[in-house]
């Protein structure tokens, strides 16, 4: 299940948070599946904590951001199938 831009995604409300002083790690209590998440990857999971456009997302972290749009896109999708694959986050 490849998460595109048009698509719409929203994190797991049973994952774990861990506020690190530059990040975050998640963990889902059920597979014990974790991740460390720096400065963009914890905006990313801010962003995510309802249903939200991937479209969106990108947009909004391309102004948070510098760096070419594209790649922007490219490394959110590429996050965003991480977390969906570990059962963090889901593809609506």
């Amino acid at each position: 299940m490849t998460v595109a831009l048009s698509d719409m995604v929203v994190r797991r409300k049973e994952v774990l948070v861990a506020s690190l002083s530059d990040g975050q790690v998640l963990l889902d209590p059920e597979s014990q599946n974790y991740v460390g998440l720096d400065q963009v990857g914890s905006a990313i999971w801010k962003r995510i904590d309802a249903r939200t456009s991937v479209t969106l997302l990108c947009e909004e972290l391309t102004q948070m951001f510098e760096g070419d749009p594209r790649t922007i896109e490219a490394d959110t999708l590429r996050f965003l199938n991480r977390l969906i694959e570990l059962n963090l986050a889901q593809k609506l």
